[in-house]
C-alpha cells in the first residue's frame, strides 16, 4: 500500500533500498548544502521587518527544487537521465549565479 510506504519505517527502508543509489546520494547533497546555505543566507541577512534578497529568493527556490527531485528518486525508483541532466543543469545554475554575484 502507498500510504504505509511513507509512513512506516519499514516502508521507508525499502524505498531507500529501492532508490538508485548514485542519483539518492547525489539529490541528497544538493538538498543538505542547499539548505545549509540557505541558513546561513537568512541568518547573515536577517532584520525584522526588512525584505529577503533575490539571493535568498533563490536558494529557496533550489532547495525547493532540491526536494522534489530527491523526491522523485524515492517514488520512481528506476535510473532517470532526465533527473540527472536536470541536477546537472541546477547545480552549474546555482553556482553560476553565486559568482555572478561575488
Amino acid at each position: 500500500m502507498v500510504i504505509t510506504r511513507w509512513t512506516s519505517r519499514a516502508g521507508w527502508a525499502e524505498t531507500i533500498a529501492r532508490a538508485p543509489r548514485l542519483e539518492l546520494e547525489q539529490a541528497g547533497l544538493r538538498l543538505s548544502i542547499g539548505t545549509s546555505v540557505l541558513i546561513a543566507l537568512l541568518w547573515g541577512q536577517y532584520k525584522p521587518g526588512a525584505e529577503l534578497s533575490h539571493s535568498v529568493w533563490f536558494m529557496v527556490g533550489f532547495v525547493t527544487f532540491a526536494l522534489v527531485v530527491t523526491l522523485w528518486a524515492l517514488s520512481y525508483p528506476q535510473e532517470s537521465p532526465l533527473r540527472r541532466i536536470l541536477g546537472i543543469i541546477a547545480d552549474n545554475a546555482a553556482v553560476t549565479y553565486f559568482m555572478l554575484l561575488i
